[in-house]
């Protein structure tokens, strides 16, 4: 559920900050090393898109905990999004 709740507060806050309608697909939750969770989704997209959004997120209560949210937006609004953050199709 802390995925969902995240997710959705990140994307309405990139949404605003772009001007842009932003929808979010169902989240998935994934625990196991980074190279293994990515590897499905960038065999899938990475011959229509070379950028991913990595987010991480903390949380300090009773201890410090750490996740990250993995946004992988649809290959034909990448572009759109560069430009708008001010981010050259270079890198």
């Amino acid at each position: 559920e802390m995925g969902n709740i995240l997710s959705g507060a990140y994307l309405s806050a990139l949404a605003d900050f772009s001007n842009q309608r932003m929808y979010l697909s169902v989240p998935r939750l994934a625990v196991d090393m980074a190279e293994a969770m990515l590897s499905v989704p960038m065999a899938k997209l990475g011959c229509e898109t070379d950028y991913a959004l990595l987010i991480q997120a903390r949380f300090f209560e009773e201890s410090n905990n750490r996740g990250y949210i993995l946004f992988l937006p649809n290959p034909g609004a990448t572009q759109r999004m560069l430009a708008i953050f001010g981010v050259g199709s270079d890198g």
